[in-house]
């Protein structure tokens, strides 16, 4: 929590005047931001944000109101690898909130983002369906974009394409530094848990030796999902040595 405070403070030092009724206000309008994400999947972790960019991204915690239309499934599938998170258009009354971060973007780095996303397309999420889910209040100018995927990319999981634990701990590890329950929205408002769930984690069958907070992305993810769920999805989970064993027969 400590950790997370410091950060906040340092994105009011980035930007420092104080926060009015009308969103951030800058002491010369060039300084304001004219881009920012919406990242409601890996982008939400700060260590996989900088592989992308070299200086580090400071990000705050938001909300995408349903009135935007879309919900977060398991669907961007990259073909003989592995599928991943994703947003897809949502049937009238279907559609759900999305959790995220929201984070400023230089000019100079969009294309940077959209190289990395290839398999998402950018849209515009409109600043009346954003809510600041922290004591920073949100700008008022700006165009704020997430990534939604692209209709040659959308898939479930499949044996060739599983979802991966590896992909998913990442994903957990950047909610939880938010809060358990910011992590538990995530899983409640995701669409499309997999059938296909490969456990990659290095030494899978002693995680913690190398992702400390292993048994508490399970235990979040246990609870949170519902019996049935759970028993489709993370109950079939299975280790590298015995994935196909177990799961070619479930074709």
């Amino acid at each position: 929590m400590w950790i997370r405070t410091i950060k906040v403070a340092m994105f009011l030092l980035m930007f420092p005047l104080p926060v009015l009724g009308n969103g951030l206000q800058f002491s010369q309008m060039d300084e304001m931001p004219s881009n920012f994400l919406i990242g409601y999947g890996s982008l939400v972790n700060e260590s996989s944000r900088m592989r992308s960019v070299e200086h580090s991204t400071v990000a705050i915690p938001v909300r995408i109101s349903a009135d935007f239309g879309y919900h977060r499934v398991w669907s961007a599938r990259m073909p003989g690898m592995m599928t991943t998170l994703g947003l897809i258009k949502a049937e009238p009354g279907h559609a759900n909130t999305i959790n995220g971060v929201l984070y400023a973007v230089k000019e100079d780095d969009m294309a940077i983002w959209d190289k990395r996303e290839y398999s998402y397309d950018r849209v515009e999420v409109p600043w009346e369906y954003i809510n600041s889910l922290c004591w920073v209040q949100l700008p008022n100018k700006g165009t704020v974009w997430t990534y939604v995927t692209k209709p040659e990319f959308r898939g479930v999981s499949t044996l060739a394409e599983p979802v991966t634990q590896s992909y998913i701990d990442l994903v957990m590890l950047g909610f939880i530094e938010f809060s358990d329950e910011f992590a538990k929205e995530f899983i409640r408002t995701t669409g499309d848990w997999p059938k296909y769930w490969l456990n990659d984690r290095l030494v899978s069958r002693r995680p913690w030796e190398y992702t400390p907070q292993a048994l508490k992305i399970d235990q979040l993810l246990r609870e949170t999902l519902s019996q049935d769920v759970r028993a489709m999805t993370f109950d079939r989970r299975r280790y590298s040595s015995d994935y196909f064993l177990y799961a070619s027969p479930q074709l």
